[in-house]
């Protein structure tokens, strides 16, 4: 499913694409790991490798969304991944998780973050969820101003642990209400 924007100033239109993880290419991997360096301050993404990225970003039981933008005058012409979203589906009851929502420093201000979680919101509707959830990095005043402003609030915060089970920090936790 793919939903076209215009999103920048060159106008260039910009699709929303749902992606398999068996049609990503080595550039498309490369793009994946850079947004989640920006993503996640606390783990080194830089030597991550390809198979560790891919897991990352490709669940079991969710859809995986990217945006491809011209971040940089390519010689072949191809458009980079400049923006991805995650919907989790493994919560059940009705519940979606939204997940890996992050556009390139370079892009971002033009539109992309909301589009992703606005195809995200469509789609949990049209899978008839009752909730959606995300958590977010207190810092992040403009992504919290986006999912205000598209109807999530604060329900509160979570604290988050490393796989040896010591807490890391502490997440802002926001929900949205599919039903009113």
């Amino acid at each position: 499913m793919s939903e076209k924007i215009n999103s920048n100033e060159n106008n260039n239109v910009k699709i929303v694409s749902e992606v398999l993880r068996e049609n990503m290419t080595a550039s498309d991997i490369e793009d994946l790991r850079e947004l989640r360096t920006y993503l996640s301050q606390n783990e080194d993404w830089s030597k991550a490798s390809d198979e560790k990225v891919l897991t990352d970003f490709f669940w079991d039981n969710a859809h995986s969304y990217i945006i491809r933008g011209d971040l940089d005058n390519r010689i072949d012409g191809k458009q980079r991944i400049v923006a991805t979203g995650q919907l989790d589906l493994s919560a059940g009851d009705k519940v979606g998780t939204v997940e890996h929502i992050v556009a390139h420093p370079d892009m971002r201000g033009h539109g992309l973050g909301r589009k992703i979680v606005e195809h995200i919101i469509k789609v949990a509707r049209e899978d008839r969820l009752e909730k959606l959830v995300l958590t977010s990095n207190p810092t992040r005043k403009a992504a919290h101003g986006l999912y205000k402003s598209l109807g999530f609030k604060i329900v509160g915060e979570q604290q988050k642990f490393d796989s040896d089970g010591n807490p890391t920090h502490i997440t802002c936790v926001f929900e949205l209400d599919l039903m009113t």
